[in-house]
């Protein structure tokens, strides 16, 4: 009682105080906040009806100097994930960027409206037709013109000669091992897998660890095992495990995330991990972006580079990846990802996705290794994803390494009865038609959002649906702008 009591007064006092803020003789409050204060009268007249009012004791004074010495911290916590966050935008940006729910234009007391381009309300724009991302006229940033004038074969180069470091140090394999001897108290079959930048050679300083955790057996799936902890479970449970070792201290759980995620850092280096506890895609996805950029060397180049160039960092590196191979497939210097399991002793599945694939070499598959350059490269990939040509649009179609060819339109998955997808998609099939009845939209493909980067084994997965449409129309603008800037 006495708990719930002390939150009562430290919320009426953060209420007070929040409503003394307001100075001015003519407040300016939005229609929602005025909403709000009639059920908040109205629950507080019928307290104060019911309440028998206690005589002063010294647990009065109690109480008070508790209030008096504590506060509310202005955090804001996500109902989805339970993620803290410090603002209003900044809580936008993670619902958008985590979790795909996305905003209506904001309300402004004064606007300068471009002439060429009218302003556009994002709830009645259709992100499958042509022309649905706004176009902007805002021009590169002084820090990405720099960046451009950097020799760009010296910069991936820099950048691989770092990531082969990172990839060999001896660190990344003394954590695994730590981790693992904790667990193995509480899960004597776990194994940890690293994956990731770290482990494709792309990483650099600042790029966390990813392990996959596997603690009871759950690499190739969950189907038809119900006696092994739910990957939510599976973060409380290590979560615990963790905050009870001198070693490791929790940064945050996410456990109502689409993929449950524990981030967590090791005392004695500081190095951050990523904790996942679902199933070993992120790993296979891994090995396959290994032999890939194994095809073609030029390739992890070109990821070292974009990843240097992403501007304001949010396109995570396994998007600039699978933008990249794609890239090379639409210009034949790389097989599908539907070739490469063709083979059938190539079927290994994780529940209903095959994570198997064939690794010929480049002789055998009747391709030649790519030479160019790093600059000129970077130049066609700019301009291949500008919007400029005739191939792809991020409009319409989607980045899909499966298929690896241009023509996979976003409408072809808005279609519930699939009429016009490629018969090699006949597991995407048959995951929908498992999750057809489906209320929960993180188990759903999002090909209805303005870029659709589709992972090339998990069909269901758009690892770019956080993107919001102004900042995908940025990134195009921006794909154009550079793709000239290395043109002069």
């Amino acid at each position: 009682m006495e708990s719930r009591q002390l939150w009562t007064n430290l919320l009426v006092k953060r209420l007070i105080i929040d409503l003394k803020s307001y100075q001015e003789d003519s407040i300016a409050l939005h229609s929602y906040t005025l909403s709000q204060f009639e059920p908040l009268i109205a629950s507080a007249q019928t307290i104060l009806s019911k309440c028998t009012v206690l005589e002063a004791s010294k647990d009065d004074d109690d109480m008070k100097k508790i209030v008096d010495n504590s506060y509310l911290p202005e955090i804001i916590r996500c109902h989805v994930c339970n993620e803290s966050v410090a603002s209003y935008h900044t809580f936008k940006d993670h619902l958008q960027s985590k979790h795909g729910i996305f905003f209506n234009a904001e309300p402004k007391l004064a606007s300068i409206v471009s002439p060429q381009i009218p302003p556009t309300n994002p709830a009645h724009v259709s992100f499958l037709e042509p022309n649905c991302i706004r176009p902007t006229t805002e021009n590169l940033s002084k820090s990405t013109k720099n960046f451009l004038s950097k020799d760009p074969d010296r910069v991936a180069r820099n950048h691989m000669a770092m990531g082969d470091l990172i990839r060999n140090d001896s660190k990344n394999r003394h954590h695994l091992s730590q981790l693992q001897n904790i667990l193995i108290e509480h899960f004597p079959s776990v194994v940890c897998y690293q994956f990731g930048s770290r482990s494709l050679g792309t990483a650099s300083i600042t790029s966390d660890i990813d392990v996959f955790v596997d603690l009871e057996g759950t690499f190739y799936g969950r189907e038809g095992k119900h006696d092994v902890s739910t990957p939510q479970e599976a973060v409380q449970v290590v979560k615990s495990i963790l905050e009870n070792t001198s070693l490791w201290v929790i940064e945050v759980a996410s456990p109502k995330a689409r993929v449950p995620l524990l981030k967590v850092v090791h005392l004695d280096t500081g190095m951050k991990c990523d904790l996942t506890f679902t199933d070993g895609l992120g790993y296979c996805n891994t090995k396959l972006l290994e032999y890939l950029v194994s095809l073609q060397p030029t390739c992890r180049a070109l990821i070292c580079y974009l990843k240097q160039w992403n501007i304001d960092s949010c396109l995570t590196s396994y998007t600039i990846a699978l933008m990249v191979v794609f890239f090379y497939q639409c210009h034949g210097l790389l097989p599908s990802v539907e070739f490469l399991q063709r083979y059938p002793y190539c079927v290994k599945n994780i529940d209903c996705w095959n994570v198997g694939f064939a690794t010929p070499p480049l002789s055998e598959l009747g391709m030649i290794q790519c030479m160019e350059p790093v600059s000129d490269l970077a130049r066609n990939f700019f301009h291949f994803y500008s919007n400029q040509t005739e191939g792809f649009s991020w409009d319409t179609d989607i980045v899909c390494p499966y298929m690896g060819r241009l023509g996979i339109t976003k409408k072809i998955f808005k279609d519930p009865n699939l009429t016009e997808m490629p018969h090699e998609m006949v597991r995407y099939r048959y995951y929908m038609t498992k999750h057809e009845m489906e209320t929960d939209y993180l188990k759903l493909f999002a090909y209805d959002r303005p870029f659709v980067v589709q992972d090339p084994i998990d069909l269901s997965h758009n690892v770019a649906k956080g993107i919001a449409a102004v900042k995908a129309a940025k990134f195009i603008r921006y794909f154009y702008l550079s793709a000239l800037y290395l043109s002069a």
